[in-house]
């Protein structure tokens, strides 16, 4: 849930960033975490100690119109599950966040003591309404009481469930404002058939009749119809007029007339962000358009143009020089490389540092490497600095650098006034020096992005210089590549973020455009269209500054059919694409089989469309008595466990083979690479795993063993599995296997026959999971958790 917050925030600020692709808001998101933090010491203040703690200077409890002792009451009344909990504190304020975001919420710590030991979490309540903003309660997880298949609730019950929760959790909230999110495509293809069932809600709400978007409630319901997790966007001090200046035939004219997308290079990652391809799209831009003054809305501001401007970068006398020589760079070797980018570093000491898997395509190890003032290292309290940085061990090139400021807030250090040092053009000159000397040909690969707030905001007072670049290659942008700069005042440069995939020019050359510009704004209009919302901008940190939440009216264009927002089209076969994680594994919507009425395994057959693990062809059609692989059944029962199995990688983000005939090639890698994670096969390099190989009765039977991990119990069935009561007993080389199998009720023979050679169909194989669902929480340990 909390990040799933965190992601809403982060999409309302950066909706400029869609032309350039999600993966440049991944990684500005990235580069904005590892930005200046200043760790602040917050007391927690047990009930006992009936006090309570500010947040902020700009707090004062005294404003709340809702007391402490009241949102502790009402939090425990909606959760009968905190009798058993204990509240650590209570805080005016939420100090789980930095800088401090002076909203007036209570922040309340519980904790329950189990005879192990304890464990804590945070629920938010909105102190001037009293509305639930937050909660996630670990104890109703306990693995004692989750319920698996079958669920006591249904999924249209636990709806109903928590409709009403709701209405309880958050009285400013009515039940004509709360409308079910119809296009709630985030949770499609999310959820496993193993492990607790839960049901996830996201709920949109109206104001005046437009939807307020992320400013939502989202809710998960367990099995027993308990809620387990809640959130809820905190409510605007006011909201604007809902009635529009502009009309929607004026707002179509001009989308229409500015109609924009790019042409770029699109990475598609593996889990861990590997690189395995790439692939030419359009990414449209789809800004919202002010309803009041009929301009696009770019990071709040009102503008005809969307998307940034290009500039190019100036080379500079200094210039990154490659590294020669052989093997991989010392600590040392590293170090100075930064201490000499970084001139911050020079009364700093060296304190920590680790070579690492890297995350780039060519697995290159990094150091990761730390740098202190002396009272830090000595351990010499709370006050002082540190610095941190990436830098890749082959190549020398610096991934990361940043600084983090230990110390009160607001920190002692911080100019009386905001007036800056120097100039925001010789910040520029700066930064441009930098980029030049770490990194790689900069002048010539590298442009600058200036967006349509480029120009400081006088309503906010200046806290440093920020500066970001965009990545090309051979005149087209290369989605995901992009640096971020931040100088301080005095012109320091306090952070940098610059990631740089490998470009194979035979690869990036062998792509095909076939789809010119004008077809894909053609295709693009036709698959969107406008509507009247309510946009949440703001309510993020970026640079140390957290900016206040406000909502603006706009025309937002969005996707006829379908979410495809962060979506972009396929230069070369017309279709639409995720622009995040691998694109085999996007969400599809669940079309209903149109060959499997009256099929004897039709419930089953449904539950596995429903949760993706099956789904149909071009027409429609499901195939249900069609044979299967042995690799079916592999990307079947990894999808039924981690529907985004291709991009989890467990800490293992190399690959390499698995077996002689499972390499990284392979269609069924990720789904062999699953069941070896789960200690469900054991790797063999030098073996051959025949996944193309029809499934027969027999491999099933022994693959059930190992995903129940009973294979040591089968082997003592071994000595009385010889009297297996089928007639083709004989025909039966692992007979514990098959016996195994056959006990759990996992399997069953056929007019007396067991059938070992026969070959799987996949409704077969859908029924034998299901069984296998069932059959969970009856043993003694779970399956693949």
């Amino acid at each position: 849930m909390k990040k799933m917050k965190r992601t809403l925030h982060t999409l309302s600020k950066s909706m400029f960033i869609t032309v350039l692709g999600v993966s440049v808001l991944a990684s500005s998101a990235l580069a904005a975490e590892m930005g200046t933090t200043t760790a602040q010491h917050v007391v927690s203040v047990t009930e006992s100690a009936a006090s309570t703690n500010s947040i902020s200077s700009n707090l004062n409890p005294a404003d709340a119109k809702i007391s402490k002792d009241l949102a502790v009451e009402r939090t425990k009344k909606l959760f009968p599950a905190l009798k058993e909990a204990t509240v650590q504190s209570v805080d005016f304020g939420d100090p789980n966040t930095y800088p401090p975001r002076n909203e007036k919420v209570w922040t309340i710590q519980w904790e329950f003591k189990t005879e192990n030991g304890s464990s804590g979490f945070s629920s938010r309540v909105d102190a001037m309404n009293g509305d639930l903003l937050q909660m996630y309660v670990p104890s109703l997880n306990d693995p004692r009481s989750i319920t698996h298949f079958p669920p006591k609730v249904s999924r249209e019950e636990a709806q109903k469930l928590a409709k009403d929760f709701i209405l309880q959790a958050a009285p400013s909230i009515t039940s004509y404002s709360l409308q079910m999110n119809d296009d709630d495509t985030q949770f499609k293809g999310q959820t496993s058939l193993f492990g607790p069932v839960q049901y996830n809600f996201n709920y949109n709400i109206q104001i005046n009749g437009v939807k307020l978007n992320n400013g939502g409630v989202q809710v998960t319901v367990d099995g027993e119809g308990n809620v387990i997790q809640f959130y809820k966007a905190p409510q605007y001090s006011s909201y604007p007029s809902t009635e529009p200046k502009i009309t929607l035939e004026q707002a179509t004219t001009f989308a229409k007339k500015h109609q924009e997308a790019e042409l770029q290079y699109i990475p598609i990652r593996k889990g861990g962000g590997k690189v395995q391809s790439w692939w030419l799209g359009y990414v449209p831009s789809l800004h919202p358009i002010d309803a009041q003054t009929g301009q696009f809305v770019t990071q709040g501001m009102s503008s005809s143009n969307q998307g940034p401007i290009y500039v190019a970068v100036p080379k500079k006398d200094k210039v990154f020089t490659p590294i020669t020589a052989d093997g991989e760079l010392t600590a040392e070797q590293a170090a100075q490389i930064v201490e000499q980018a970084f001139p911050l570093l020079k009364d700093k000491k060296l304190q920590q540092k680790s070579l690492n898997d890297g995350w780039s395509a060519d697995n290159h190890k990094v150091w990761s490497i730390n740098w202190g003032n002396e009272e830090l290292r000595m351990g010499m309290g709370p006050f002082g600095s540190s610095n941190r940085a990436t830098v890749d061990a082959q190549t020398g090139i610096i991934v990361q650098y940043s600084t983090d400021i230990f110390g009160p807030y607001p920190p002692a250090a911080k100019p009386v006034s905001n007036e800056p040092v120097i100039s925001k053009e010789a910040a520029l000159q700066k930064a441009e020096e930098l980029i030049n000397l770490i990194y790689p040909n900069a002048s010539e690969v590298l442009k600058r992005m200036e967006t349509n707030n480029s120009e400081d905001d006088s309503s906010n007072p200046l806290q440093n210089y920020s500066f970001s670049f965009q990545r090309f290659y051979k005149g087209l942008l290369v989605n995901g590549d992009n640096v971020n700069i931040t100088l301080d005042l005095q012109g320091n440069v306090t952070n940098y973020y610059g990631n740089r995939t490998t470009l194979d020019d035979q690869v990036m050359g062998a792509l095909k455009l076939n789809l010119s510009k004008e077809q894909a704004l053609s295709q693009i209009w036709e698959s969107t269209k406008l509507e009247l919302e309510l946009n949440s901008l703001g309510g993020y940190t970026i640079n140390n500054t957290y900016e206040q939440p406000i909502a603006k009216l706009v025309y937002n264009q969005i996707f006829k059919t379908g979410s495809l927002n962060f979506k972009a089209l396929d230069a070369t076969d017309g279709t639409w694409k995720l622009l995040w994680s691998d694109q085999t594994t996007t969400p599809q919507t669940s079309v209903k089989p149109t060959d499997i009425t009256d099929h004897w395994a039709q419930k089953d057959l449904e539950t596995m469309v429903q949760y993706q693990v099956l789904t149909t062809d071009d027409s429609g059609k499901l195939n249900p008595n069609q044979t299967i692989k042995y690799g079916d059944w592999l990307t079947m029962m990894a999808t039924a466990l981690t529907p985004q199995y291709k991009n989890y990688y467990n800490g293992n983000r190399n690959d390499k083979p698995l077996f002689a005939d499972i390499t990284e090639t392979s269609p069924y890698f990720d789904a062999v690479r699953t069941f070896v994670q789960q200690k469900w096969l054991e790797a063999e390099v030098n073996g051959h795993l025949n996944a193309d190989q029809e499934l027969t009765r027999e491999t099933l039977a022994s693959s059930l063993v190992h995903i129940v991990k009973y294979n040591k119990l089968a082997s003592l069935f071994a000595p009385t599995a010889k009297d297996l009561p089928f007639t083709d007993s004989d025909l039966i080389k692992n007979k514990s296997d098959v016996a195994l199998a056959v006990k759990l009720g996992l399997m069953e023979g056929s007019d007396g026959a067991f059938n070992p050679s026969a070959k799987v169909t996949k409704a077969e194989a859908a029924v034998i999971i299901m069984r296998l669902v069932h059959l969970q929480g009856k043993l003694d340990q779970t399956i693949g958790q």
